[in-house]
């Protein structure tokens, strides 16, 4: 009678353990594909996450889709921002340059010189701005070798005399998580100096 209820009370055990874990895997499988999505956006793959979700997570996708077309459009009106500041300077900036130009001795090639500078500046954020606008922001991912290699044979030239041995050594499939832009800019600061 004893051996009896033992294995009786170990298959019931056993069946209740095996029962919890098949409920706990199916009943949190929602969150798994919550979590799925998360990486896709993340990597750049996705840009919402998309699915049937239960209506116990169904809110909380919503929200995180509401939160991410939130993101974006601050990310848009600051672009619209940084594109109008840098149209506003741009004139101004013209007008500098005309009249240091039109007077001679070094303090108006000295403003004409700085002036140029900044008019560089303003074009090359203008540009960005303008480039950034077309494209998607959240989860955007770079190869890194197709942006380090033109980067390397321009400082190749540039510093030929110098003598500087510019090697590069990107392991297969590195990714920069951002814009092209981004990247170039900060190995070309890093590079440069």
């Amino acid at each position: 009678f004893q051996r009896s209820v033992f294995l009786t009370l170990a298959v019931f055990g056993l069946g209740l353990i095996f029962a919890t874990t098949a409920q706990i895997r199916w009943g949190l499988r929602p969150l798994d594909a919550v979590r799925r999505g998360l990486t896709a956006l993340r990597s750049g793959e996705e840009t919402r996450i998309e699915g049937k979700f239960p209506a116990e997570i169904e809110p909380l996708t919503k929200e995180l889709n509401a939160l991410l077309e939130s993101n974006q459009q601050i990310i848009e009106r600051a672009r619209t921002q940084v594109g109008n500041l840098a149209h506003a300077l741009k004139t101004p900036l013209s007008v500098i340059i005309n009249e240091a130009r039109a007077n001679k001795g070094p303090l108006a090639d000295k403003v004409t010189e700085q002036a140029d500078m900044m008019r560089t500046q303003v074009n090359h954020y203008l540009e960005r701005a303008q480039i950034a606008a077309r494209a998607k922001v959240i989860g955007a991912v770079t190869e890194v070798d197709p942006v380090i290699q033109p980067l390397a044979r321009a400082m190749r030239r540039i510093h030929e005399e110098k003598g500087i041995d510019l090697t590069t050594a990107v392991p297969e499939g590195a990714r920069f998580k951002g814009e092209k832009q981004d990247l170039e800019e900060v190995l070309g600061n890093l590079v440069d100096n």
